[in-house]
């Protein structure tokens, strides 16, 4: 071997190399060069499988002669699952039958004879393969659908055998008819037809509706779509399947319902986006939502029209019922309610406000003249507001007389509050007892004085001489 053959041949296999790993060259560099090349190979294309419960039935196609039956009858089979041996073969032997019975009416005989041919046929098989078969070939049919087509018929044929049998409800133990009963899959459950529309109907009306299913107890068998059409009807299937939809969307956190009662339509809030990146997002990038089949623009943490950055204004129930999902949610909790409310910080100033609101709620009224929160944490009922000058009362909210304002609170004024100025002061727990109040409150007050209140405390063994 010259050097430039070897250096030609220690080139190509350079160049395997660098096509393939390493691991699937190996050299052995000895007098003469050997080795081996693992070739890997497509992979084999995808394959799909059902089981079934029954053959999907086969169609026996004639055409009767005018002279039938002098004459044979024109006859062909098509089947979703014969190939085109078995085809052949059941065809050879129903013209045997008609040779023999020529004269004869044979369709009957026909059916009779696919029949114990297709037993025959099948009895060696573990399983049937559909590729390339005449039916698959004939309507442009093949893999995944065509199996599942071939699963769908399978299912009928077998819905066929069952409503021609009796079978005990499990419910009310009566015997029925199967075209009364219903049989769940994959349990095969069986249940007459009122018992599960009772059950059904009992699911639906519930607080929270779930996938409706089989009736046995601990059963995980779902019910299929075509089932509950035709148990409780079209009108409450509409219902219940919209009651899962909405209970689907309420679970995602980029889609929320158009709040529009004529619309109610699903709206795309944002893009998916990392649970971190939803957690830090401005409640300007989130709050916004728009409906692409009717139009409206709105506020998904409100659900009013959209107001940009201003606050949202909850009703009293609403801010109730965020509050106390809030103190009953543990850390988890309180991040799922963070997607629906744009984020831990933005949830949290909410949650802050609400908590706020309430205390003033409770603390606080509103200027009955210019509508400002006055908070009252000490002195009498006589209030003064800062703003707009008024005096009113703390407990009716009227607006009192600026001359004489406490004439409300005495026999004299005629007042609606009499005796009421000191009520809900709670006297200090280092006071005295014997304490009294001492004033006349009919006599006019300085102006300036009117925020405040004078306690005159007096002792019957410590007045002072003044």
């Amino acid at each position: 071997m010259s050097a430039d053959t070897r250096e030609e041949q220690q080139n190509e296999l350079e160049a395997l190399r660098s096509m393939y790993d390493d691991s699937r060259v190996h050299v052995d560099d000895g007098d003469l060069i050997s080795g081996r090349i693992s070739i890997e190979l497509e992979p084999l294309s995808s394959r799909y499988s059902a089981s079934l419960t029954a053959l999907p039935p086969v169609r026996l196609l004639f055409r009767l002669p005018k002279r039938y039956p002098s004459v044979q009858p024109e006859l062909e089979l098509e089947c979703e699952w014969m190939d085109d041996r078995m085809i052949e073969v059941t065809l050879s032997k129903l013209k045997e039958l008609c040779d023999e019975n020529l004269g004869m009416s044979v369709l009957f005989f026909c059916c009779e004879t696919i029949v114990e041919v297709v037993k025959s046929e099948i009895a060696a098989l573990n399983e049937i393969c559909l590729d390339n078969v005449p039916y698959g070939r004939k309507n442009n049919i093949n893999g995944r659908d065509l199996v599942r087509q071939v699963a769908d018929s399978s299912v009928q044929s077998d819905d066929l055998i069952f409503q021609s049998g009796c079978y005990d409800c499990e419910i009310c133990f009566q015997n029925k008819m199967g075209l009364h009963c219903v049989r769940f899959r994959p349990c095969m459950h069986v249940f007459c037809k009122e018992c599960v529309a009772c059950f059904f109907t009992e699911r639906l009306n519930n607080v929270e509706v779930r996938v409706l299913g089989c009736p046995a107890s601990d059963c995980k068998s779902t019910a299929s779509e075509q089932m509950i059409r035709s148990i409780i009807g079209e009108e409450e299937f509409e219902r219940y399947d919209r009651i899962l939809l909405e209970k689907s969307l309420g679970q995602m956190s980029d889609v929320v319902v158009c709040p529009r009662k004529s619309c109610q339509k699903p709206v795309l809030v944002s893009e998916k986006k990392s649970i971190k990146s939803i957690l830090n997002a401005s409640l300007r990038t989130l709050n916004l939502g728009s409906c692409g089949v009717c139009g409206y623009s709105f506020c998904v943490l409100c659900f009013r029209a959209y107001h940009g950055v201003d606050d949202c204004k909850f009703k009293s129930v609403d801010k109730q019922r965020i509050i106390e999902e809030w103190n009953k949610a543990d850390e988890n909790g309180r991040v799922e309610m963070a997607k629906r409310f744009g984020g831990v910080k933005n949830l949290q100033n909410l949650v802050n406000t609400m908590l706020n609101e309430g205390w003033m709620d409770g603390h606080s009224k509103p200027c009955p003249r210019c509508r400002v929160r006055i908070e009252k944490n000490e002195g009498c009922n006589k209030m003064h507001c800062t703003k707009c000058e008024a005096m009113f009362c703390w407990l009716c909210d009227r607006i009192l007389d600026k001359n004489n304002p406490y004439s409300h609170f005495n026999e004299e004024g005629g007042g609606t509050c009499v005796n009421r100025l000191f009520e809900g002061i709670e006297a200090s727990d280092s006071e005295d007892e014997d304490f009294i109040v001492q004033r006349n409150w009919a006599d006019p007050v300085d102006d300036e004085t009117d925020s405040e209140v004078e306690f005159i405390f007096v002792d019957d063994e410590h007045v002072d001489s003044d």
